[in-house]
């Protein structure tokens, strides 16, 4: 179910709602033959690393702008469900503690979500110079539901676990430019270039060779008009940080952006990458890491971001600072403590599909696991099939 109303008031700005409600009716897994249910269940899939739904769920969005400033509110509520379909809670029929597959508490209560964000399009000369923008993400720092006996408290999957986060940063810094003659007058290019094109943009001007070790592009064929804007390819955005001692609690980042995807990896820390369709996503709410459509898009950008943060040499090294303190390490005794991991991460022991993980992703591995197979089966050594496969007898 989809809805949207737009008003333009007048002299003040323009409101536009938009709702998206999205019931699931069927959702099934199938493990070694068994189907599971994971309709309205909002634990986890035990048998399978596979994530559970709720019954449905709501978002809204409202979005005010007025000149150059933009204002936005958008709600995630995730209804009611169980823990698992395949228990028994007080709450359902044939309920017995002496039963294995009865527990406490079968239930997970619903729970809503709001972001907020603004940007603000600073103005000089009636022209777009600066956006800066903000957003916080679980703004009440709602708690966590409660999904019983899951060892990690909640479903990953469906619920913020890192409480309230805030992103800000400054977009779109134009390039003016002044040439009678060799530079079209009045004309916006809405073609991107990065502070590395800048010097060698400038020396094209010049009529000098670029040297061998600047990594940048010349821009002058599009500042010119010689490419057009929509057919110009933008260099890549990539971005490297690197951890410190006096701010411990922000891990090595690495990032790029080509067109509208942008995605980020962390190094020396235990956590997911990230992957987001800024076109549809401008505040990085939806991580689309896992998204099968967007499989090919993160093989080739983890391979790119790779590429292009080794030196000239095509060596990688992580630099470190003298340590001189022990760094902003307090927190709040009272807060929420560590993050859990993603729920897919937990898992039993000893799975034939454990190296997977650690193999390169493919079409090939997705569709392995969009089967329910190992990509590649390693069972564990000693059992039977292990030795079967070494050509032991027993």
């Amino acid at each position: 179910m989809t809805g949207r109303y737009r008003k333009q008031i007048e002299n003040i700005g323009t409101l536009d709602l938009r709702i998206l409600g999205t019931a699931y009716t069927k959702l099934t897994y199938v493990n070694a033959g068994s189907p599971l249910n994971g309709k309205c269940q909002n634990g986890t899939v035990t048998q399978q690393a596979y994530p559970s739904m709720s019954c449905y769920q709501i978002n809204t969005r409202a979005t005010f702008t007025s000149g150059p400033l933009t204002l936005g509110m958008q709600s995630r509520y995730i209804s009611k469900g169980k823990f698992g379909t395949t228990y028994v809670g007080p709450q359902d029929d044939g309920h017995s503690p002496t039963l294995p597959n009865s527990i406490n508490d079968n239930r997970v209560k619903a729970v809503t979500y709001v972001d907020v964000n603004a940007s603000y399009r600073i103005i000089d000369n009636g022209r777009r110079m600066v956006e800066v923008f903000g957003a916080i993400k679980n703004a009440f720092n709602t708690n966590l539901p409660v999904a019983p006996a899951n060892n990690i408290g909640t479903n990953a999957n469906l619920y913020d676990v890192l409480g309230r986060t805030f992103r800000v940063g400054v977009v779109r810094v134009p390039m003016v430019m002044y040439e009678p003659g060799t530079v079209p007058a009045g004309v916006v290019n809405s073609g991107r270039i990065r502070n590395l094109d800048y010097a060698p943009t400038f020396l094209d001007l010049a009529w000098v060779e670029k040297p061998a070790q600047f990594e940048g592009v010349s821009a002058w064929p599009l500042i010119t008009g010689k490419v057009a804007d929509k057919d110009w390819k933008a260099p890549d955005f990539t971005c490297e940080y690197y951890w410190g001692w006096a701010y411990p609690m922000t891990p090595g980042t690495f990032a790029i952006q080509r067109d509208n995807l942008k995605y980020i990896q962390y190094y020396g820390i235990y956590d997911t990458d990230e992957l987001y369709d800024l076109a549809r996503d401008p505040d990085e709410m939806h991580n689309l890491i896992d998204d099968p459509a967007y499989l090919q898009a993160k093989v080739d950008l983890r391979k790119a971001l790779y590429q292009q943060l080794a030196n000239r040499d095509g060596r990688h090294a992580i630099p470190y600072g003298e340590r001189n303190a022990i760094g902003s390490v307090r927190r709040n005794r009272a807060g929420t403590g560590a993050a859990p991991f993603p729920d897919s991460w937990l898992v039993e022991p000893n799975r034939v599909d454990r190296k997977d993980n650690v193999l390169p992703d493919s079409v090939a591995k997705q569709r392995a696991h969009d089967e329910g197979k190992a990509f590649v089966r390693f069972p564990v050594l000693g059992s039977p099939e292990a030795n079967e496969n070494a050509g032991i007898k027993d």
